[in-house]
């Protein structure tokens, strides 16, 4: 919870958690730690061409099934102004 307080105290308006926590919270080595082990699971999965293929489909899937929520909602919007009038 202290650090919760801590948040609520001294965040700015477009502040969210981990911004915050990573711009203002965290020291310089744990920045460099972080830094370091994202760079070594770049370097760990980049070169896996089958890997990274995945990767894409599994974001572009994930990508397409947003689209399709967002369609919903729009459907659902036009359908409940349109019984409105």
């Amino acid at each position: 919870m202290k650090i919760f307080r801590e948040y609520k105290a001294t965040k700015q308006p477009t502040d969210d958690f981990l911004s915050w926590l990573f711009i203002r919270r965290i020291n310089l080595r744990v920045k460099l730690l972080f830094i370091a082990i994202l760079w070594i699971g770049w370097l760990r999965f980049a070169f896996d061409l089958v890997f990274m293929v995945r990767v894409f489909q599994f974001v572009f899937i994930g990508f397409l099934i947003y689209l399709m929520y967002l369609l919903v909602l729009l459907i659902k919007k036009i359908a409940k102004f349109i019984v409105r009038r």
